[in-house]
């Protein structure tokens, strides 16, 4: 693993793609960053926050894909967001047909598929240089 992110921030990709998953966590670890790769939305909620009920330090930024969190998208990032406890911002990748919505709770910026690597990449380092 490399080095935390500036600010102590940390990196959950939760991507249910596994190509787009493998190519982004190569992509930001080559850059030394640390990111942390739930296997599903409760392996994410506990990453989120530890079972004693303390904060994580992990997660400031969650890449994640709607089909990782489908069918309750709207329900799942308020309810992540909640979880946290944290300052936490959320990426969410929708495929193309999916209509956003402007009440869509819980998310900071939404990526339309097909993204590439680089387009992911580059909102999540603007992302971290944010002060937060």
């Amino acid at each position: 693993m490399g080095r935390n992110a500036p600010n102590g921030l940390g990196l959950l990709v939760a991507l249910a793609n596994p190509h787009l998953r493998g190519k982004l966590v190569a992509a930001l670890r080559s850059r030394g960053l640390d990111v942390h790769v739930p296997h599903d939305v409760d392996d994410l909620t506990r990453l989120l926050v530890r079972e004693d009920g303390s904060v994580s330090p992990k997660g400031s930024v969650l890449v994640l894909d709607e089909a990782f969190i489908f069918p309750h998208v709207y329900e799942e990032c308020e309810r992540l967001r909640a979880a946290a406890q944290m300052p936490l911002t959320i990426v969410l990748l929708v495929e193309r047909r999916t209509r956003t919505r402007s009440d869509w709770i819980g998310v900071d910026r939404i990526l339309r598929l097909p993204v590439t690597v680089e387009d992911v990449g580059s909102t999540v380092l603007d992302l971290l240089a944010m002060p937060q």
